[in-house]
């Protein structure tokens, strides 16, 4: 008896093992049931990184986009598989810079930034709104007027606070939960 038991426990810590590296679509599976993926751009100072929690039968996902560092912009989409990134339009996001316990700025951007060149652009296209905090009901209604998906908003305060304590890692690697970083 005390040999099988031993045996299914060695059994059952390898599918432990298993999945907390699980590929799917590319992305890792972490212990916590969100998947990551890391994505440096070729030949630029860029990192690209998205973190995606199941939501029902889609996915709840920030992505994160290091610029000339230390510039960090966190937005966040909605999709029915991890291998689908959000669609062109105006978005809603989270800009740190210079560095993320100095200061961050809500942005709603006119245009999506997917590309490596976009760093250039990042920095000369029109903002929509103010520049100090908005609340999560002034963020939403801003998102809602300009045709952004209101549940595109992230709480950039709570997104400054796990940069201050854990980094910009602690975005893509440590145990999170997406309501925590999403006001809900």
């Amino acid at each position: 008896m005390r040999l099988q038991f031993k045996w299914f426990a060695v059994i059952a810590l390898l599918a432990v093992g298993a999945c907390a590296s699980e590929q799917t679509d590319g992305f890792e599976k972490l212990a916590d049931g969100s998947f990551v993926l890391d994505v440096p751009f070729e030949g630029g100072p860029l990192l690209d990184g998205v973190r995606c929690w199941p939501s029902g039968g889609d996915f709840d996902c920030l992505a994160i986009r290091r610029f000339d560092s230390p510039t960090l912009l966190v937005t966040r989409y909605a999709t029915a598989s991890l291998s689908e990134f959000p669609a062109s339009g105006q978005r809603f996001g989270c800009l740190f810079e210079p560095t993320p316990n100095e200061w961050f700025r809500q942005i709603i951007a006119r245009e999506p930034i997917t590309e490596p060149d976009d760093a250039v652009l990042m920095r000369t296209v029109p903002r929509i709104g103010r520049k100090d905090e908005w609340s999560r009901a002034e963020a939403v209604e801003l998102l809602r007027r300009n045709g952004v998906p209101p549940d595109e908003y992230v709480d950039c305060r709570a997104v400054q606070e796990v940069l201050v304590t854990k980094g910009s890692q602690g975005l893509m690697r440590d145990e999170l939960d997406i309501r925590d970083l999403v006001g809900l």
